[in-house]
């Protein structure tokens, strides 16, 4: 859900802040739960794209 309230500059922490609990008591009266973000990373299997770093190559100036 989102929202955009006009107020004054320096007063949005404040209002911000009372809207989002205003919101979380309206849901939690009406019984309505509030989605969690679920993040889900995936990863693909890729070939190696530069070679091991060679030990002696990275000692030597």
């Amino acid at each position: 859900m989102r929202a955009r309230i006009k107020t004054m500059a320096g007063k949005q922490w404040g209002i911000g802040r009372l809207y989002s609990e205003t919101v979380k008591r309206m849901l939690a009266e009406r019984d309505i739960r509030s989605p969690s973000q679920i993040v889900t990373y995936r990863t693909i299997d890729r070939p190696q794209i530069l070679p091991p770093l060679d030990d002696e190559a990275a000692t030597q100036p």
